[in-house]
């Protein structure tokens, strides 16, 4: 007389069946979605794209005295951050120091933005696309 089939035993053998039912392995195993992944971890999938979409866009276009006009603002805004820097560790009046690093910061974002302006001109596009 046969014995009962034991109901682990039957799972057990109908998995193993449908894993060995292709004869090779899958090389992603079980693979899931990045959008699922992310999720999971409690991360923003739309704001992660678009640090990324961020990162990955081209750097703007300058000639050379354009180049050597922005390096100029970049080398003040440093020096300025500096000053700042260092008033802030000699305990020293700091409020002129952060306008004049936030008029320097201003100056130099609307050059880049002008050079952006006017690359995009010469391209015949509109900002943005």
């Amino acid at each position: 007389m046969l014995k009962k089939r034991d109901p682990a035993a039957a799972a057990k053998a109908a998995a193993e069946r449908s894993a060995s039912a292709s004869g090779k392995p899958n090389p992603f195993g079980a693979a899931r979605p990045r959008e699922e992944t992310l999720k999971a971890k409690g991360v923003d999938v739309k704001l992660m794209d678009k640090k990324i979409e961020a990162k990955t866009t081209s750097t703007t276009r300058m000639t050379r005295q354009q180049r050597e006009e922005a390096d100029q603002l970049s080398q003040a805004v440093r020096e300025a951050e500096d000053a700042l820097r260092e008033a802030n560790e000699n305990e020293m009046p700091e409020n002129a120091l952060r306008e004049t690093l936030a008029a320097k910061r201003k100056i130099l974002n609307d050059f880049m933005e002008q050079v952006a302006a006017a690359n995009m001109q010469k391209v015949g596009g509109a900002p943005g696309m």
